[in-house]
């Protein structure tokens, strides 16, 4: 859910019942930065998809923990079951052939579910290492950016003492448009180091300066 305030949109989703006291709390409310509707719906799907990978991980790895419990309930039944029967030693063999190979298919359960939760880490750190290359590469151009922009929000003169100068305003107009060329430069030349990379996961919605290219031009 898109939801707008003073401070900007957020992202708001209900969390499912049965995955609230795996993660400790209702819903997931998280800020989206931006009070441009079009930039925090696309933020707001990438949210969304994140939040659903999270909630498929989740339940894999409750589903795969009640299986293995109840597997192993189910061979410790059997087999205490079969320590206090009369059996024929036949017999006994065969059912103990049969609890071992529940054994180990509850052993290549568990390998598994331990291989994919490996994957899964490895990805994320992939993801972490490809986005801090990027931020790497345009930090000092963000940090030009911010400059600038700070630069023509909070100028040196205040306006009562400019109201009363003579027309030497020219080298202002002139000053600004310069800021203008300097930001547009900059802008393009973040948007030519993020185009053609791609970036997953939480990502993904961090750099969208390059959708607005044809805008800016």
């Amino acid at each position: 859910m898109l939801i707008r305030l003073q401070s900007g949109f957020h992202f708001r989703r209900g969390i499912p019942v049965r995955f609230r006291p795996a993660l400790g709390k209702r819903e997931i409310w998280h800020s989206l930065e931006t009070l441009d509707r079009n930039l925090a719906r696309t933020r707001a799907c990438a949210m969304y998809g994140l939040t659903s990978q999270l909630f498929e991980c989740i339940s894999l790895a409750m589903s795969s923990s009640e299986e293995t419990s109840s597997l192993n309930k189910a061979v410790e039944t059997f087999q205490e079951a079969l320590a206090t029967s009369d059996l024929h030693p036949v017999q006994q063999d065969l059912f103990q052939s049969i609890v071992e190979t529940y054994d180990s298919e509850i052993q290549a359960l568990k390998a598994r579910y331990k291989t994919m939760n490996a994957e899964h880490l490895l990805a994320r750190m992939e993801d972490h290492q490809r986005v801090s290359s990027v931020l790497e590469k345009i930090g000092p151009e963000i940090n030009a950016l911010t400059d600038i922009i700070h630069k023509q929000e909070n100028p040196r003169e205040p306006r009562t003492k400019r109201r009363h100068q003579s027309r030497v305003p020219d080298r202002n107009t002139q000053s600004h448009s310069a800021d203008n060329r300097a930001v547009f430069e900059m802008l393009r030349s973040l948007s030519s180091k993020v185009e053609g990379r791609k970036v997953s996961g939480a990502y993904c919605f961090l750099f969208p300066l390059h959708s607005d290219k044809g805008k800016s031009a």
